[in-house]
């Protein structure tokens, strides 16, 4: 059973302004358009909220991130240029309950094919789920010590559940 969350914190009536300092514009927005957050991400510091920067060029102390430091603006140091680390920081940022509906399906489905594996001892092939869910998916197959591969092309990638590693073809 998962521990519970607090709630999250309100949603600020106008937009957030991100600054993307070093960090992927197109990731920050693909993680925006996914996340539903009323995030603007913008070019420079003028009405930013907060910056996302990377952790070498924090430690650089470049003058854009002195400015921000110097305003009292939140610095979200990121590991990597990842869509995994952006997501990870905005849903900090925001609050955003991870386990939504869609979550959740993906996450039922899952079991059910886990118990189907193990009962029929053949694999089964799972719906089709952006790559956080199969990372979820994939991460609950391992739990149930199962293996499972992820299958065919991006938007149509899925989960291939089997009793033991299947060799490449």
């Amino acid at each position: 059973m998962t521990p519970e969350l607090p709630p999250a914190p309100p949603t600020p009536s106008k937009p957030l302004g991100i600054f993307p300092y070093g960090v992927s514009r197109h990731h920050v927005e693909q993680t925006i358009k996914e996340l539903e957050l009323p995030v603007r991400v913008l070019g420079n510091l003028d009405g930013a909220s907060a910056v996302l920067t990377l952790k070498n060029h924090y430690r650089r102390r470049p003058d854009s991130l002195r400015q921000a430091e110097s305003r009292g603006l939140p610095i979200h140091i990121l590991k990597s240029n990842s869509v995994t680390q952006v997501r990870d920081a905005l849903s900090r940022i925001y609050g955003v309950d991870r386990h939504d509906e869609a979550t959740t399906r993906a996450l039922a489905e899952a079991a059910d094919a886990i118990k189907a594996v193990k009962s029929t001892l053949r694999p089964v092939e799972i719906s089709p789920q952006n790559a956080y869910l199969r990372r979820l998916q994939h991460q609950m197959v391992s739990e149930n010590e199962l293996s499972a591969r992820s299958m065919g092309k991006e938007p149509q990638r899925r989960l291939r559940i089997t009793l033991s590693p299947e060799e490449p073809a």
